[in-house]
C-alpha cells in the first residue's frame, strides 16, 4: 500500500472514533453494557465486512467502524467495571482486568501465525467467531443495581 492510503487508514480512523464519541457513545453514558454490546456489535459487522473487502474503499469503512467500534469498547470496559465492583474491591478488580488486558497482547502473535499460514479472510473470520462469543457472554450477563453487588 502506498503511504497516503496507509495515513488515509489512521485518520478514518480516528474520525470513526471522534464522530462515534460525538454521536452515538455520548448518548449512552451510564448505560455501559449496552453500550458495550453495540462496540461489539459493530466490530462483528465491520469484521464481516473485512472478510470481503477487496477495495480501498472497503478498508476505509472498516476503518472508520473500528474507530467508532474502539472508542465506545474504550468508554465501556472500565465503567463497566466501575459500576459492578463494589468500591472496596474496585483496586483489585482494576489490577486484574489490566492485567488480563496486557496478557491480550499474546493474541497479536497468535494472529501472526494464523496469517502466516492461511491468509487475512481466514484471521478476520476467526476474529468474528471470537467476538460473536464475546456478544453473547454480554447477553448473559445481568448487573444487579440493589446493595448487593455483582462483583
Amino acid at each position: 500500500l502506498l503511504g497516503w492510503i496507509v495515513g488515509s487508514f489512521v485518520t478514518i480512523q480516528m474520525i470513526g472514533s471522534m464522530v462515534g464519541n460525538l454521536l452515538l457513545w455520548k448518548r449512552l453514558t451510564h448505560n455501559y453494557l449496552l453500550m458495550m454490546k453495540i462496540a461489539l456489535g459493530i466490530f462483528v459487522t465491520i469484521f464481516l465486512v473485512a472478510v470481503f473487502a477487496d477495495s480501498v474503499w472497503e478498508y476505509l469503512i472498516f476503518f472508520f467502524g473500528f474507530g467508532v467500534a474502539r472508542d465506545g469498547f474504550r468508554n465501556a470496559d472500565m465503567n463497566l467495571l466501575f459500576e459492578i465492583a463494589s468500591e472496596p474491591k474496585r483496586p483489585v478488580y482494576v489490577g486484574i482486568s489490566s492485567t488480563l488486558t496486557s496478557l491480550g497482547f499474546i493474541f497479536s502473535i497468535v494472529g501472526g501465525f494464523i496469517l502466516k499460514w492461511t491468509n487475512f479472510e481466514t484471521l478476520f473470520s476467526i476474529t468474528v467467531v471470537l467476538l460473536l462469543f464475546s456478544l453473547y457472554l454480554t447477553s448473559i450477563f445481568k448487573i444487579n443495581y440493589d446493595s448487593s453487588r455483582v462483583l
